[in-house]
């Protein structure tokens, strides 16, 4: 694998993963980083994650350290992450019992905020963080950007963006037209 390319989930990996296969690159979505990875295949030269090109997975970001490859940190919005996150009650129901496991139990985090602000902080504290890419920015006339949409749990109620949220949205560039900055 030549790169990966992670997030908080939420965030558009699926569709830069088909953005990237339209390039002609060899890799998917969480076809290797994914609930069950067994870090012994990084060291097996026949497995699918030697030949790749790249892998798209929020879920690589316990493993940046052992990869040894350049990391690029994939944003979408941050509010939307969160609006995202809280709506298919990804830390408030069991829907997603085997991924929040998973979140919860490398971050420690048990809410969305807290979740999306360690998890890019940790990515891009990686010795191999290279470049940040903007989901928003990734234009293709051919795939949907709608390619993972879910529709909210039965008990969502909508709450007020978190401050941390809307701070780290600004940081990464969104917001700036409606007089929002981070000085």
């Amino acid at each position: 694998m030549k790169f990966i390319v992670t997030g908080t989930g939420r965030c558009g990996t699926k569709y830069t993963a088909k953005y990237l296969q339209d390039l002609g690159l060899v890799g998917g979505h969480e076809s290797i980083f994914s609930v069950g990875f067994d870090p012994l295949w990084l060291k097996d030269p026949d497995h699918k994650y030697a030949k790749s090109d790249f892998e798209v997975s929020w879920m690589a970001v316990p493993h940046l350290r052992l990869l040894r490859k350049p990391v690029v940190h994939l944003v979408r919005d941050p509010v939307k992450v969160w609006q995202s996150m809280e709506r298919i009650g990804l830390f408030t129901t069991d829907n997603h019992g085997p991924y929040r496991d998973a979140a919860v139990d490398v971050s420690g985090q048990t809410n969305s905020e807290d979740f999306i602000i360690w998890w890019q902080d940790e990515i891009e504290k990686s010795p191999w963080f290279r470049a940040r890419w903007r989901v928003e920015d990734l234009e293709s006339p051919i795939i949907s950007t709608r390619t993972n949409t879910r529709p909210a749990h039965g008990d969502y109620e909508e709450r007020p963006i978190p401050e941390k949220i809307i701070r780290r949205a600004a940081e990464y560039g969104y917001y700036q037209s409606v007089g929002i900055n981070v000085d």
